[in-house]
């Protein structure tokens, strides 16, 4: 392998230098797991390295008439109601030798009828003496997200620092204008192609790390019926490159 790599590389630079082009070990620390993922070298590419995050699940909450007298709201742990608003954040760090720049893209879809969040409430309204049929749509059509690089204010939920996505959903424009249980991607920040890292988040090598802080805000006026018993599962794509000789 080290003969090939030597015959890729342009016979000008010092061993040394060679071998600090063919270096990068870029660690990615989530909420607590550490995780090291060693770059390989390929002819004309920069480094780079992608790790996934499953984020979570938010699942709405319903609410069933028992006898046409009383409601009752059906809310697990995790459920929401129209105009809850919910907090998370994500540490990310850099483990590696070489500084980076990183891009986040936001993957949704749907959680399944037969998911036990969605069949508890499918069955306390069958207990209630009501039938509770959900649509099964990708919730993250209608939650607004909003990114931030500092914590949100607790009692008016600003961003005390600088929004780096949203106040908008995971979704497309048509997937927010026609919902369903299709999967969705956004790009948070950054580009994940490497090709206009102009809006990218550095990281300095030697174990720099951020945090990013999440909202999820389920609107009341507009979260119908049709929302109800719904969910979506979350996971965000980090995808990180070399700054050094990669403009």
């Amino acid at each position: 392998m080290d003969d090939l790599l030597n015959e890729l590389e342009p016979q000008g630079p010092a061993p040394e230098e060679r071998e600090r082009r063919r270096r990068l070990i870029a660690a990615v620390g989530i909420a607590g797991l550490s995780l090291l993922t060693v770059g390989t070298l390929s002819s004309g590419a920069f480094f780079s390295d992608t790790q996934t995050v499953p984020t979570g699940q938010i699942v709405t909450g319903s609410v069933v008439l028992a006898n046409q007298t009383t409601a009752t709201q059906q809310f697990a742990v995790t459920n929401m109601a129209p105009g809850d608003t919910k907090y998370g954040s994500v540490t990310v760090a850099n483990g590696g030798s070489l500084q980076l720049r990183y891009a986040v893209t936001a993957n949704t879809t749907a959680v399944p009828v037969t998911d036990p969040a969605i069949a508890s409430l499918v069955t306390a309204a069958a207990s209630a003496g009501k039938t509770l049929t959900p649509s099964g749509f990708n919730l993250a059509d209608q939650l607004q997200f909003t990114v931030c690089d500092a914590a949100f204010d607790p009692l008016t939920g600003n961003c005390k620092g600088t929004v780096l996505f949203g106040p908008a959903a995971f979704a497309s424009a048509a997937d927010v204008a026609t919902p369903s249980a299709a999967a969705t991607t956004a790009v948070v920040f950054g580009d994940p192609t490497d090709s206009n890292p102009a809006t990218d988040r550095i990281l300095a090598a030697g174990s720099a790390a951020e945090t990013l802080y999440f909202k999820a805000y389920l609107d009341g006026p507009s979260t119908g019926n049709t929302w109800q018993a719904t969910g979506t599962n979350i996971s965000l794509v980090f995808n990180a490159f070399q700054t050094l000789n990669n403009p």
